[in-house]
């Protein structure tokens, strides 16, 4: 993927600068680290997971279009003006089919008074044997920003193996594995380890968790890793369940003082019979089995014993995304989704998995007394696949939000344009309802809140903005994302809208908070480059415009 970059001299030198950047912030913050607490007060974390469908996929029922060139570049965010390099506001991809942005951790500082990390996965770099020429090793990019340095990442990780999906999803994790003053950083491979069956390599699809520690990051041989030299590795139980499609830093959650994490394992096709599940692990115990020098270890060992939260039936897809609002150590909640709905390649369309496709989302206590059994909220519509993304909320003075994303949800615009539901735990109707304005565009496909719990970002990757009508019938899928404030009160506010650059860039894949409130980052992920390939784009958003 970005390795090209590295081997170019000039920008190998300046990643090489940013690396000495963070290496001095954590030697200068090494005096404060005894004292540091991974919980750190009230703590959002979730935000957008992704889906395996193609991002060019037709919606149901209807054919591929047709692409025109006339369609490209119709203005939007390439018009956005561009601020110093000290807080860069475009994020791009550079080698062949990168596809950056599809998926975005919330921001977060590998070490105090350093330079803040935006981690962003995605890419995708295609093998040089015959045997696995068509399978994809995906990579992630650490940029660091406000820096100084230009809009290059920081370092890259690269997945080793064909059809894993690294970096499907990824957090940054305080205090994880190590000193609890420095972060940590989780990518989830939902299809990994592939195993070898005879001549060929299949994806066994258990799934894995890579938990990278800060000190690995910030020495990372030249801004060059692969999944290899991760510190921990973490793997799915069973054929089939695809842990790390979704993963969440938590905060302390069972109140011992170090940073916990919420990881999603919703199953797929080589396990019919399992519905999800969704796993709390103890930061305490990663640490204790790194300490010991195991370095691969199954979820269900008994050395770690994460805790199950929550079990969907067959065919949920129970874990799909999850999300964690955490206030204060050993209190939490955690939402997990059951869209009930996937993509099925044949069909070249979403299909209902179970329940219709309906969807819901289970809210989980994960504090270590656990109060009571977990709650069910359901979504409604056939086909809706309501739970895609969740997303917590928290309007200074109120308790928290939950808003929930079905992307396939019919309403007035037309089939697939989308909603978002947010609901208040303590009433049984959403307390609000946002609808995409636009047939196909499947908006609630991403959700994030900001930094300060006030703002949603929605995005809507398939979204047509188009000049004309012809134009959009010709389905030119740029992509929205829509800034939307909600108050104390819950009555939302008038949304700002942001579009997509370019045709079939599905901007607003992913989405994450930037550090500032009612700010934001949003994936492009099929940005083009030059001859044809998708490099991808992240761009800073900003609730003010």
């Amino acid at each position: 993927m970005m390795g090209a970059m590295a081997g170019r001299t000039g920008k190998r030198l300046e990643r090489a600068m940013v690396v000495a950047v963070l290496s001095c912030a954590i030697t200068a913050c090494s005096d404060s680290r005894a004292g540091g607490d991974a919980a750190g007060g009230s703590t959002l974390s979730g935000g957008s997971s992704t889906d395996g469908a193609p991002p060019n996929g037709a919606a149901r029922g209807s054919a591929s279009e047709a692409l025109s060139d006339d369609g490209a570049r119709l203005g939007g965010l390439g018009d956005l003006p561009r601020p110093a390099a000290a807080a860069p506001r475009i994020l791009e991809g550079t080698d062949r089919d990168d596809h950056l942005g599809h998926a975005l951790s919330a921001p977060g500082r590998i070490a105090p008074g350093g330079a803040t990390i935006l981690a962003v996965g995605g890419g995708t770099k295609w093998e040089e044997s015959r045997a696995e020429r068509n399978l994809k090793r995906d990579c992630l990019a650490l940029f660091a920003l406000g820096s100084g340095a230009p809009d290059l990442p920081l370092l890259t990780i690269e997945g080793v193996r064909g059809g894993d999906r690294f970096a499907f999803d990824l957090c940054l994790a305080p205090g994880l594995l190590g000193d609890p003053g420095l972060t940590d950083l989780v990518a989830g491979a939902p299809r990994g380890p592939v195993v070898k069956l005879g001549d060929e390599q299949r994806p066994a699809e258990r799934g894995a968790l890579y938990i990278f520690a800060a000190q690995t990051l910030v020495a990372g041989r030249g801004g060059e890793l692969t999944s290899a030299e991760a510190d921990l590795v973490l793997v799915g139980p069973s054929d089939g369940g695809r842990l790390g499609y979704s993963v969440a830093a938590a905060g302390d959650l069972d109140g011992d003082g170090i940073g916990d994490l919420v990881a999603g394992a919703p199953g797929g096709p080589l396990a019919a019979a399992d519905g999800g599940r969704v796993l709390l692990i103890s930061g305490a115990r990663l640490r204790a089995l790194r300490e010991s020098g195991r370095r691969r270890v199954a979820v269900d060992d008994a050395e770690l014993a994460a805790r199950t939260l929550c079990v969907g039936a067959p065919g949920d897809l129970l874990g799909s995304d999850v999300a964690v609002v955490a206030a204060g150590s050993g209190h939490g909640l955690i939402a997990a989704g059951a869209p009930q709905c996937a993509w099925d390649a044949e069909a070249d369309t979403f299909l209902a998995t179970g329940g219709e496709g309906r969807g819901y989302v289970v809210v989980a206590d994960g504090s270590a007394e656990g109060a009571g059994a977990p709650r069910r909220i359901g979504g409604g519509d056939p086909l809706a696949s309501f739970g895609k993304a969740v997303a917590w909320l928290a309007p200074p003075g109120r308790s928290p939000l939950l808003a929930v994303g079905s992307p396939l949800a019919a309403a007035e615009a037309g089939a697939d344009s989308g909603r978002v539901a947010i609901h208040d735990l303590d009433r049984a109707e959403a307390l609000a309802v946002l609808t995409g304005e636009r047939a196909e565009g499947r908006f609630g496909w991403s959700l994030a809140a900001s930094s300060d719990g006030a703002w949603l970002a929605v995005g809507a990757p398939n979204d047509s903005i188009a000049r004309t009508g012809e134009e959009a019938a010709i389905g030119y899928r740029r992509g929205t994302v829509s800034l939307v404030p909600v108050p104390a009160s819950g009555v939302v506010g008038e949304r700002t809208a942001f579009h997509g650059q370019d045709a079939r860039d599905h901007f607003g894949y992913a989405v994450s908070p930037q550090e500032a409130p009612g700010s934001f980052w949003g994936g492009a992920l099929a940005w083009p480059g030059e001859g044809g390939t998708e490099v991808g784009r992240v761009y800073a958003l900003t609730a003010d415009g």
